[in-house]
């Protein structure tokens, strides 16, 4: 009688047991993945960052629900989701220390990659960056620009620009990736002082923030540290000045980098130019500290030295409305000017050559004005390949 007595409350005891089991696992199932992951990534007393063991349980989580691709993530502790610009990679970003005195300089990585449908899980190799944006190039290999930043005296930020390969099974990232004069680096990286950058009366500032036209379609000056435009495959990297007080600071200046499928080249200085017609042969070259020298020789036959050379010539970008230094441009559209000016002055003579599409006419044009600003010479020319 006993015997069966307990047999019966231990039947009860073991049903409500397993009924409060499976009301738990409903109840996780039915928790989003924004909760889930939350749950798992909790600050341990003491350590003041995530754990390899917390961060493994997201890995898992992600690898094992491949739907997670097609959701937003949001509200999760330092922790942002980024979705490449062809929706064919999206990055999970951790950034793993909890310091009070920067954010996004000790992150891991986690990628999916949508291979025709198939959603495969990886892990990026390095500790990077908190990344903000991802572009495809091409041949797999996407651009990822990443921030962190430091408060010491100041808020200072740190901009990077990587190349990967993202395959089936893996990520590397590739070397010597970027073209600088004649070496390659494997990393652009930007660093200057944010509040500096960003005050209206600080004489540094971007001239693009004024609004006068330089710069369209860019709001937000941290973007512009690094910026990539997508439809030309062109990256802008800001150059930083010194300000008051040694501050590094954007200067409201650029360099130019194109991608070519396996590099990116910097144009930002011109290889020599090269133009003829029957009154002069026109060379025009870019120095290193980006004035234009102009070299001509009469008779249009290039023999011998120049019968005249102009230096620290300007080079600009024109358009309808406007003319602006070339490494003062940046935009994320491709109505960048198709023109191209180069002003040399000359004891008082302008002379001024334009090349390239200019209201809808293809010019390669020498205007040449007197100190009175009299038209003395017009030209017509045709590049030499």
């Amino acid at each position: 009688m006993w015997l069966e007595y307990i047999n019966r409350r231990c039947y009860k005891v073991l049903s409500c047991f397993c009924i409060s089991c499976l009301m738990l696992i409903g109840c996780s199932k039915n928790l989003s993945y924004e909760d889930q992951i939350s749950n798992i990534l909790v600050y341990e007393d003491g350590v003041g960052e995530y754990t390899n063991e917390q961060f493994e349980k997201v890995f898992k989580l992600v690898e094992e629900n491949p739907e997670t691709f097609n959701i937003d993530f949001e509200g999760i502790n330092r922790f942002n989701s980024v979705l490449s610009d062809d929706k064919k990679v999206k990055a999970y970003c951790f950034d793993i220390s909890d310091s009070h005195y920067g954010y996004g300089a000790e992150c891991r990585v986690i990628l999916q990659n949508n291979v025709f449908g198939k959603i495969m899980t990886l892990l990026l190799p390095d500790t990077i960056t908190a990344i903000e944006n991802i572009y495809s190039l091409s041949n797999n290999r996407y651009l990822f620009i990443g921030a962190s930043g430091s408060i010491h005296q100041g808020v200072y930020m740190y901009k990077q620009a990587n190349v990967y390969e993202v395959g089936k099974q893996n990520v590397s990232k590739l070397l010597e990736v970027f073209s600088v004069g004649d070496s390659k680096i494997d990393e652009i990286e930007v660093q200057y002082e944010q509040e500096l950058s960003s005050r209206d009366d600080e004489i540094y500032v971007l001239l693009a923030y004024r609004n006068d036209g330089i710069i369209e379609g860019v709001e937000e000056i941290d973007k512009l540290a690094i910026f990539y435009n997508h439809l030309k495959k062109e990256l802008y990297v800001a150059d930083i000045g010194k300000a008051t007080e040694g501050s590094q600071v954007m200067t409201g200046t650029f360099r130019h980098y194109k991608w070519d499928g396996n590099l990116f080249h910097d144009i930002t200085l011109i290889k020599p130019l090269e133009f003829i017609n029957e009154d002069y042969f026109i060379r025009i070259e870019q120095e290193n500290d980006g004035s234009c020298t102009y070299m001509s020789w009469n008779g249009g036959k290039k023999n011998g030295k120049p019968n005249l050379v102009i230096k620290n010539g300007i080079r600009q970008l024109i358009n309808w409305n406007y003319r602006c230094p070339y490494n003062e441009w940046i935009s994320d559209d491709e109505s960048a000017p198709a023109a191209e000016e180069f002003i040399f002055l000359n004891n008082g003579y302008k002379y001024q050559y334009i090349t390239g599409w200019l209201h809808g006419d293809l010019l390669e044009e020498l205007e040449v004005y007197s100190p009175d600003e009299d038209l003395i010479y017009s030209g017509n020319f045709k590049q030499v390949e």
